[in-house]
């Protein structure tokens, strides 16, 4: 009889192997559709490719996902690729790459600097945001995920290809860029600059340079500047190279994802330099936009802040609709069973509830097993009165601030002594800032 963690672990590795088979499959039958073609042929595959055919498109995608990756990136290491030979590259056997990426967001080294603590990332006994709190400071900020974290954490290379095949389809390219196959010779070749337009923080440059590699599109981006850096006006922050076809054909959707990005980036940027040494961080919400969950998220890690729970079904959130109709007491009762089954059913990263008054944060902070009091739309005196009896009552239990919060307004509430502010406009309002792709 297999229970708790067993069970978990047995289905999870059962999604990997129905994962695996399935991709098998779908493998199997757009190489029974390319016949005689052998995808380790680059010409001929480089020719399909530009074709616009959807088909050999997911074929890159999904032998990608089978293990494709580029190594030997240090003198006198052979550079190789385990599915088809491109131009200035040594094809490797079938089996004989490696590598060290899990491919799954959250998977740690044991023994690492980072590393996975009770379903949460956990940086050491420290959070580097401020300085030290109260007693049990140290225990709450091991219940977030906390920078830096690496693009790898948030965006696995066969969550970049299947986002890039999803993009590549909606912009058209199943069918063909008409406009470049009409005026460009195949053959021809084009290196461009992406050129920030405006002040900005830099985000997603690694996972889209990651997903296109692994994709073998026929176009590179290399990275100029580092994930989550400020740079000016004017500030080169990658180039692209490779067929002036593929360059051109996306050229819209790379700017279009690192403007987003970079938007989201700068605005959490913004927040976090306003609380500044005052022992909070900022945390994101799932008010990301639909089909960005994962990029947004990374993006606000990228601007200094803390990635609240992916979805819900990585941790407990119990609000007031949850609630709803019930007393103080009744809350109690109900919340103790729900964290139980909830506790019992997986590996919960934490456990946070909604309050809207004191008196039900009083009836919480007596409930074992809370790991986050959310403190809704509350003004600063009350906030303030809620820390008091937080370390009088449960000092290991998290204070969250949330609701109407403004950067006008944010280093007053970080100053009341909470823990956490979750800001939803960080995705919710940013701008998509403004990048180029110039000619050099």
């Amino acid at each position: 009889v297999v229970g708790g963690r067993g069970l978990h672990d047995v289905i999870e590795r059962g999604e990997k192997v129905i994962d695996r088979v399935d991709r098998a499959v779908r493998l199997r039958d757009l190489l029974d559709h390319l016949g005689d073609v052998h995808p380790h042929d680059a010409v001929a595959v480089d020719e399909i490719f530009k074709g616009g055919d959807r088909r050999a498109i997911r074929l890159r995608r999904l032998l990608a996902a089978e293990g494709c990756r580029s190594h030997g990136s240090e003198p006198g290491v052979e550079r190789r690729c385990i599915v088809w030979k491109m131009p200035g590259q040594a094809a490797c056997k079938r089996g004989s790459c490696s590598s060290s990426e899990s491919g799954e967001a959250g998977r740690f080294k044991k023994g690492s600097t980072t590393a996975r603590c009770a379903g949460v990332i956990c940086h050491g006994d420290n959070h580097s945001g401020g300085p030290r709190g109260p007693p049990g400071w140290e225990h709450r900020h091991r219940a977030i995920y906390t920078p830096p974290m690496a693009a790898a954490d948030f965006l696995s290379t066969t969550h970049i290809l299947d986002d890039l095949d999803r993009w590549m389809s909606e912009d058209g390219l199943g069918e063909g860029d008409i406009t470049s196959i009409a005026i460009i010779d195949g053959d021809e070749q084009a290196t461009l600059r992406c050129v920030a337009r405006e002040p900005m923080t830099t985000c997603g440059l690694e996972p889209l340079s990651r997903g296109l590699a692994a994709l073998g599109c026929g176009a590179a981006l290399a990275p100029s500047v580092e994930e989550g850096a400020a740079v000016p006006a004017g500030e080169t922050l990658a180039v692209v190279s490779g067929g002036r076809r593929e360059v051109l054909a996306l050229e819209r959707t790379i700017l279009n994802l690192l403007g987003r990005l970079a938007g989201v980036a700068t605005c959490t940027r913004r927040y976090v330099d306003a609380i500044e040494d005052t022992g909070a961080v900022i945390t994101d919400t799932r008010k990301t936009m639909p089909g960005l969950r994962h990029w947004d998220k990374y993006a606000v890690v990228c601007g200094g802040g803390t990635s609240h729970r992916m979805g819900l079904h990585d941790a407990a959130l119990f609000k007031d609709n949850h609630f709803a109709g019930l007393s103080p007491e009744a809350m109690q009762t109900r919340l103790a069973d729900a964290i139980a089954r909830a506790r019992a059913d997986r590996d919960v990263a934490f456990v946070e509830v909604e309050v809207d008054t004191l008196e039900q944060l009083d009836v919480i902070l007596s409930v074992q097993g809370v790991d986050i009091v959310l403190l809704d739309n509350m003004p600063p005196e009350v906030l303030q009165e809620a820390v008091a009896r937080r370390d009088a009552l449960a000092p290991s239990v998290a204070l969250e601030a949330s609701g109407g919060i403004t950067l006008r307004s944010v280093r007053s509430i970080a100053e009341c002594g909470v823990d956490r502010i979750a800001i939803g406009a960080l995705t919710r309002d940013a701008t998509m800032l403004d990048i180029g792709l110039d000619a050099e």
